[in-house]
């Protein structure tokens, strides 16, 4: 998230990714009628995402290709052993 803003009765959230304001976006009925409920008064809730977690050349971040596929020691030992280079999820 990359702020947060609460001007009167409207509450501003922006993301730098789509990808992580989508829930948000889908749910914005129920955070506008629970944040009505807190603060005893209607709110509006606005939520902005300034990009799709896409480069500007159109790839995303996750699909672009590991430097380490071109390794030729992993490419040796994936050829001997038969595997697939994948990337680790932490």
């Amino acid at each position: 998230m990359k702020s947060f803003v609460k001007e009167g009765n409207r509450i501003v959230w922006t993301f730098d990714d789509r990808d992580r304001a989508q829930p948000l976006i889908d749910e914005r009925a129920s955070l506008e009628q629970l944040a009505s409920e807190v603060y005893g008064t209607r709110v509006e809730i606005v939520i902005e995402a300034n990009g799709g977690g896409e480069k500007p050349n159109g790839r995303r971040v996750e699909d672009k290709p590991s430097p380490l596929r071109d390794d030729p020691v992993l490419q040796s030992f994936q050829k001997h052993l038969g595997g697939e280079l994948l990337k680790e999820k932490r």
